[in-house]
């Protein structure tokens, strides 16, 4: 009979601390802005090579286990088209947070265009768009192409200079959890390579405190593309800092596009389950009460993934 209550207690006390999460509503999913700098995307007129910033009211970039399909799945969900309703060139990837996803154009020929958001697109709450959005607007005809119209973006001009995409393991790496010796790719749409030895110095990546973390910066591959190693660092949170003063062969720099601030990635490095405290690794009484416990946060969605990295459930 003890034992019956000490569990009844046990059960109700994880009933209450989650109880909160029951009742929570699921948020709307909702298009707050879509911007090409400062501007307002829709009847604007932006160069063929511009980056346009989609911010939403929820998450739509990362899943619930911190893992980046809902952003594969969404990228899926974002298209532009020309006038006769062709898929025009577009890298559609993360944004600077995890409510904005970046369309960047591919180096388009003057023209009409049209930004195209499918009323699938999801939220990690599980919440749609339900309605297709579309925002019609011009492009001035200076893309950086190499000519067709679909070129890789490294061409000269003014164009300004954007980060295209920046990967670890083949995803994203904005709020990946890695082991700290995995190398990162950034891929940006403006040639870079007469600047190499100044950009080089104003790429880190920063502990929590600030500090700079062990990192090996490459060199220029493929015009646009840098690679930086992790040399084994620490279990904890990290940013990827692209100095705002990191110049492209016309001479543009990252801070122009970017509001005259540094380009920021958080990611963290998480802890080997072998020096991991949580409950979820132990064996006997304590897993039982786990397993207590995981039922309810099953439940109310909450603590899907261990401070390790191992998923709950």
């Amino acid at each position: 009979m003890k034992k019956s209550v000490k569990i009844l207690s046990v059960v109700l006390i994880l009933s209450m601390i989650f109880s909160f999460s029951a009742f929570a509503a699921k948020d709307a999913l909702t298009v707050v802005s879509v911007k090409c700098g400062e501007a307002d995307l829709k009847d604007s007129t932006v160069d063929g090579s511009a980056a346009i910033n989609i911010v939403f009211s929820n998450n739509v970039t990362t899943d619930k286990n911190g893992e980046s399909t809902l952003l594969a799945t969404n990228t899926q969900k974002i298209a532009v088209r020309d006038s006769a309703g062709t898929a025009a060139p577009a890298t559609v990837s993360a944004g600077a947070d995890e409510k904005t996803i970046t369309v960047t154009l591919g180096g388009l020929a003057k023209g009409n265009y049209t930004l195209e958001i499918d009323k699938e697109l999801t939220a990690k709450n599980e919440a749609t768009l339900g309605e297709t959005l579309t925002y019609a607007f011009q492009v001035k005809g200076e893309g950086g192409g190499k000519g067709d119209g679909k070129g890789d973006g490294s061409g000269g001009g003014n164009n300004p200079l954007n980060v295209k995409e920046i990967t670890v393991n083949g995803s994203a790496l904005k709020d990946a959890d890695l082991k700290g010796n995995e190398t990162i790719t950034i891929t940006f749409d403006r040639g870079m390579t007469e600047n190499e030895e100044a950009n080089k110095a104003l790429i880190t990546v920063k502990k929590e405190d600030g500090a700079n973390a062990n990192i090996v910066v490459g060199k220029v591959v493929d015009k646009n593309t840098v690679t930086i190693e992790l040399k084994d660092l620490e279990p904890g949170k990290y940013t990827l800092v692209l100095g705002k003063d990191i110049k492209a062969n016309n001479g543009n720099t990252l801070g122009k596009s970017n509001e005259g601030k540094d380009y920021e990635v958080d990611f963290t490095v998480r802890i080997a389950e072998t020096n991991c405290d949580c409950w979820c690794h132990e064996t006997g009484f304590k897993a039982v009460l786990w397993n207590i416990y995981i039922f309810f946060c099953k439940l109310f969605g909450a603590n899907e993934v261990c401070k390790c990295g191992a998923v709950h459930y």
